[in-house]
């Protein structure tokens, strides 16, 4: 696949992202199921979340990337969710995401 590192990074406070040389390695398998990526606002995954989005987009994967903290959800979550003082409100975006783009 012949992955190459970007020169700066997509924005500040972000890591410069591994991504796949063109033409791009398809995974076609995966092309027709709808991905959810979720980061914490306070993980450590947030800095680099948006690379996986990036890769799976190249492999022309539709992702929905979410940061909590970002539009959907309040609070400064961190990397496991589910122990989270707010986790029920989290599970609600989980459940409604799923009911909206899971057939």
């Amino acid at each position: 696949m012949r992955p190459v590192r970007q020169e700066t990074a997509d924005g500040p406070g972000l890591i410069p992202c591994w991504v796949q040389s063109e033409p791009a390695h398809k995974l076609v398998n995966l092309e027709g199921i709808p991905v959810l990526n979720v980061a914490g606002e306070a993980s450590y995954h947030r800095p680099y979340s948006h690379c996986t989005a990036k890769w799976l987009n190249q492999a022309v994967v539709k992702n929905y990337l979410r940061e909590s903290g970002r539009r959907w959800l309040a609070g400064r979550n961190g990397h496991q969710m589910m122990s989270e003082k707010n986790s029920a409100g989290i599970a609600k975006f989980f459940m409604d995401w799923l009911e909206k783009n899971v057939h």
